[in-house]
């Protein structure tokens, strides 16, 4: 699986490794200051979801064995070349630049596809659809995330990519297309932080 690993490059050597998450890491953000890293891991959110088969892999059977039925029950069943959700969704973490206990800032079943730093280092805006039953509705969510986990809506109702910050913190920018067809024009979109 994927980690984050930080490489002092002043005085090249090992790198060293900041996560160990047992199903991975990825998209590493720094903090304004330097002292934090943002990351994307995949966390098993719903247990219940997993679906494994029971049988035990006996090598002659193992061929001619229907596979076990998987329900559905709901419309993000599967990641894009991942396969099968079962559970698990991508969430936000921190992580001390140097290591040390890795932070989930968010969680539940939903997934976090897009984030990055307040200038002052406090917040993070996540894009993501935590709402009930997000996956009947293809708009995204613009949401603010202290350091402590605690989330509020800021906007939401696009089609919404790439969130970032302004230098001043007095605004976040969005792509999006105009409205909820995918494939359309993206153009470039701002709301007040």
């Amino acid at each position: 699986m994927d980690q984050v690993f930080v490489l002092d490059m002043a005085s090249p050597g090992e790198a060293q490794q900041v996560t160990s998450l047992a199903e991975g890491a990825g998209s590493p953000l720094w903090s304004p200051d330097g002292t934090t890293i943002a990351f994307i891991g995949t966390v098993l959110s719903d247990p219940d979801a997993v679906v494994d088969d029971p049988r035990p892999p006996e090598s002659k059977d193992q061929l001619r064995r229907a596979p076990v039925a998987r329900v559905a029950r709901r419309l993000d069943y599967k990641h894009d070349g991942q396969g099968f959700v079962d559970g698990r969704y991508h969430h936000l973490f921190v992580v001390p630049a140097t290591g040390g206990d890795v932070t989930q800032l968010t969680s539940g079943a939903w997934d976090v596809s897009g984030f990055d730093w307040s200038p002052d280092g406090k917040q993070l805006v996540v894009a993501g659809n935590a709402e009930p039953n997000a996956d009947l509705q293809r708009a995204l969510n613009l949401y603010v995330v202290d350091l402590a986990g605690k989330r509020s809506r800021l906007a939401g109702g696009f089609y919404l990519a790439s969130p970032a910050w302004s230098p001043r913190g007095d605004l976040i920018a969005f792509i999006s297309p105009n409205g909820l067809e995918a494939g359309l024009l993206e153009r470039l979109w701002i709301v007040p932080s």
